[in-house]
């Protein structure tokens, strides 16, 4: 009964609209963002399944099987090899196996695309905050932050010593994106990837010229944080889009099924006073 409830999960993922126009293609998001809730929920009992006891080990093996096989319909890019025949994930478990911190900071960051700011950050988080978080530098391969900025970067503990790790991370080692799906390197693009490609299980995502007054430990201590698993600050409030495009997004968070939306409903983007709502320079 299991197996046969997995295959139609699996059956339903697979149902992608085949998008020739501007409507299909939201819907298409929209069935994304469904099926992925649904991964994660996949996950959730996974978690729960009882692993030292041998009574239950099929039960883990079809879960095991029916999450690689959604996370490859889904995001096929995480597991797919470079044009050389190689991957840094196998499984999609590869990748959760592979968050081996519990939390850290992670920028991304090239030498045209605010390497003087990342510096800046760094130096004001370990020399004036104390901030002893592990730091993890993204970049988009050599072209995007040669390895003298690299080195740069990898030596400033030596001048804060014994207050955390600082590494830099080719984004294009951990996926591969031979079809150029996501197109490295991104610029601004590169960060939400760089999330998932670091080694923390919880992420404190920064902007290379984020500027920080005080230790960003505390934000892991954030009641909202320990509600919904993520924090969003609000962006400025400038003039307001397009009722197109007002239309769009509310038709796309409704084919969604969005949920946790009550708390921001009264706010500028929902009463359609600014064309902003979610500020990109801090996300936890």
């Amino acid at each position: 009964m299991l197996k046969e409830v997995l295959n139609e999960i699996i059956i339903d993922a697979a149902k992608q609209f085949h998008p020739n126009a501007k409507d299909a293609k939201d819907k298409d998001i929209g069935h994304l963002a469904r099926q992925t809730a649904v991964l994660q929920d996949l996950l959730r009992i996974y978690n729960r399944i009882d692993s030292s006891n041998p009574a239950f080990d099929e039960e883990r093996h079809l879960f095991e099987s029916s999450i690689n096989e959604l996370q490859t319909l889904l995001y096929p890019w995480i597991t797919a090899p470079s044009r050389e025949g190689s991957a840094t994930y196998s499984t999609f478990f590869d990748l959760i196996h592979s968050y081996t911190e519990e939390a850290g900071i992670v920028i991304s960051t090239g030498r045209e695309g605010g390497f003087r700011w990342a510096i800046h950050q760094i130096v004001i988080l370990r020399g004036v905050l104390n901030c002893t978080l592990p730091i993890e530098v993204f970049y988009g391969g050599d072209h995007d932050l040669p390895a003298q900025y690299r080195s740069f970067i990898e030596a400033i503990p030596s001048a804060f010593p014994g207050t955390g790790s600082i590494v830099t991370v080719d984004i294009t080692k951990k996926f591969a994106d031979r079809d150029e799906t996501l197109r490295f390197p991104g610029g601004w693009a590169m960060r939400p990837f760089a999330m998932l490609a670091s080694s923390f299980k919880t992420v404190i995502l920064a902007d290379a010229d984020t500027v920080f007054v005080m230790d960003p430990r505390v934000l892991l201590e954030e009641e909202s944080y320990k509600r919904f698993g993520s924090v969003f600050w609000h962006d400025r409030k400038l003039s307001p889009a397009s009722d197109e495009t007002y239309k769009w997004a509310d038709e796309l968070l409704e084919t969604a099924k969005a949920k946790d939306l009550e708390n921001i409903k009264k706010e500028g983007w929902f009463l359609h006073q600014t064309f902003y709502e979610m500020e990109r320079y801090l996300v936890l």
